[in-house]
């Protein structure tokens, strides 16, 4: 999974650095947090072309109490003091997308479109199984149990409303729904980092005047 993130990272670096030569294009790149099935954080780029298509690539993580947890469960008195309550058995989601799309204009001064994207997606999912009572008394938790995981891969649908506040910064806003082994869905606030439009907006040649 490390190496995932990390292979991740050096595309993003590696197209943000050719971005540069690209005079008409817009490529910038978008940490995010949002909510829905899971709470989600993630971090995107996306390449826009000419002002109509868009290609992204994306990782997504997302957390949440595990739902197979037993009604009965006690995580202890140790663990709710030195951790604040906070290591409790949790559901964990990796969900890697690779989307194109086709992005429209919503104003005239070019500062809010609409970029809607679909694409493939690979998904990790990790969460507890195997349930066992156990009796360690009030100190330590009451149950024991594994940690499973597996891979899918499936659709994405992420429809996108960016709203560029300069050249080079804005943010979106980005339902999505993925459609895999396990189906997950939120909606993700976006900061928009990077060429995010070009300079041939109607409010751009207004502020350089």
């Amino acid at each position: 999974m490390k190496n995932l993130f990390l292979t991740l990272a050096f595309t993003l670096t590696s197209l943000a650095s050719f971005g540069q030569f690209l005079k008409d294009d817009a490529l910038y790149i978008s940490p995010s947090i949002g909510g829905g099935d899971y709470f989600y954080f993630g971090v995107s780029l996306d390449y826009i072309i000419n002002e109509k298509y868009s290609i992204g690539i994306s990782g997504l993580s997302g957390m949440r109490n595990a739902k197979s947890t037993p009604e009965d469960y006690d995580m202890g008195v140790i663990n709710g003091i030195f951790t604040f309550g906070t290591n409790r058995p949790m559901d964990y989601t990796n969900i890697f997308q690779f989307l194109v799309g086709r992005t429209f204009i919503l104003s005239k001064d070019k500062d809010v479109r609409a970029n809607l994207m679909l694409g493939l997606s690979i998904s990790e999912k990790q969460s507890p199984s195997n349930w066992v009572w156990v009796n360690q008394g009030a100190f330590l938790e009451n149950y024991l149990y594994e940690q499973e995981s597996y891979w899918s891969a499936g659709l994405i649908l992420k429809p996108k409303l960016e709203i560029p506040f300069s050249r080079f910064f804005g943010i979106s806003f980005s339902p999505f729904l993925v459609l895999s082994q396990e189906v997950n869905y939120g909606c993700t606030l976006d900061f928009n980092l990077g060429k995010v439009r070009n300079r041939n907006s109607k409010n751009m040649v207004q502020k350089t005047k």
